[in-house]
Formats: structure tokens, sequence, C-alpha cells
């Protein structure tokens, strides 16, 4: 996922979780939540924290999301929503302009095909399907793609790896940690993408946060977006 994968995904809003977090003996339609996220449009306001280049950073905007439509992809019909963040970044002193946007591509079961963007176009090899059903405390891998600069494939820039894992919230809802780790064509890991969703058991679905680690700097730059 974009958010959006590269950075690579939002919801219909946050919602403060329980400060002390909950294991839920309850299993969750996580498949459902997420084709009922990507079916609807979705807009989120942030607030940003974090650290570039050492410098402690802050900012806020919005994170929307358009309602998927049908599109074509790798040859096949399938479904793309667009995500976009935008906002400033504040530090040093310095306000910025922050954007970012992409598009996640699904079939039209709401599986996992690939993501567009500027700067990258990433193919799913094989990737798993979002479990129907699953409990505080699953984990599993979800698949890999092969990220070029655009559609021709002619370079390849990076391999993208997805995973999740569900973690504790309340006894009624659950966090779906959907986790994007990137490596460079050396196979060294440069950046994670963590965002986390919550769902509850009939599959409404909330975004949390998002937080994005960058290992190509030192320290590493970490930015987390999260809904209020």
């Amino acid at each position: 996922m974009i958010i959006l994968g590269a950075c690579g995904g939002g919801g219909g809003g946050g919602g403060s979780a329980a400060s002390v977090p909950v294991k839920s003996t309850t299993s969750f339609p996580v498949a459902q939540a997420m084709a009922n996220f990507v079916s609807t449009s979705h807009n989120i306001n942030y607030a940003m924290t974090g650290k570039e280049n050492g410098i402690a950073v802050t900012g806020s905007g919005t994170i929307s999301f358009s309602a998927a439509v049908s599109t074509t992809f790798e040859g096949q019909t399938a479904l793309s929503q667009t995500g976009t963040i935008s906002g400033t970044i504040s530090g040093n002193g310095n306000t910025v302009p922050y954007a970012f946007t992409g598009q996640d591509i699904y079939t039209t079961n709401y599986d996992y095909l690939g993501v567009i963007d500027s700067g990258s176009y990433c193919v799913g090899q094989g990737s798993q399907p979002f479990p129907s059903s699953a409990k505080v405390g699953d984990t599993a891998f979800l698949g890999t793609s092969d990220c070029y600069q655009d559609s021709s494939k002619n370079v390849k820039t990076e391999t993208d790896k997805d995973s999740y894992v569900i973690e504790a919230d309340t006894s009624t809802t659950a966090i779906f940690n959907q986790i994007t780790s990137t490596y460079d064509l050396s196979n060294q890991l440069t950046s994670t993408t963590q965002v986390r969703w919550r769902i509850d058991q009939v599959g409404n679905i909330t975004f949390v946060s998002l937080t994005g680690t960058d290992y190509t700097t030192s320290p590493a730059g970490v930015l987390t977006f999260t809904a209020h």
C-alpha cells in the first residue's frame, strides 16, 4: 500500500485508542475491512512528528483517498485508489510544504496488485490476499513487489516486501499493522513503512497512523503521521 507504500494507504478518521491496549480474543475481518476502505473516499487530518538528519520536525496537514475506480494494470482489469498527503513540515526554524501522491492498485476482489507514483512503478509478484479473519498476535507475509522507474520496467530500482501483524487495541477492536520493507538492488534494507488501521468485528476501518523510517541517512530519519 502507498501511504501509501512509499511513505505505501489511510482511513475514515482516527479516534483515540485505549491508554492500555487490550488483547481481544475476537476474530476480525481484515479483508472485508480493507475492501470497505478501498471502495470509499476518505479525508484525514494529521499531526506529524519525527526527525530528519537528526533535526526534530513537526507538521500537520491532510491525508486524502479517493474511492477506487476501474483501471487496467499489467494487462488486467483492476481498481485504482489515489492517495495524497499534503501539508507543511517545520524544523530548525524553517517551514516548507510537504506533498506526496500515488495510486494503490487492487484486483476487482480488492487484493493487492501494485503501486504507481511519480518515481516508481511497483508490481506485486504472487501477492497473498488480506486475511479473511485474524486475531491479535497473528502475523504473516503478504508478498513481494518489484519496483521500477516507470511502467516500461526497463530499470529496476528496489524490492518491497509486505507483511502484517495484528496488534492489541480494545476488547472490541484491533490494530492491523501493515508493514512494507524496501530493499535496494544489493538487498540492503533502505526503509520501512508501517500503516496502522483500527478495525472492528464487522469490518469498519479507520486510519490510526503511518510511520516511515529512512535508513539511508545517519541517524535514520523517522516521520510519524497520526490522525486526529
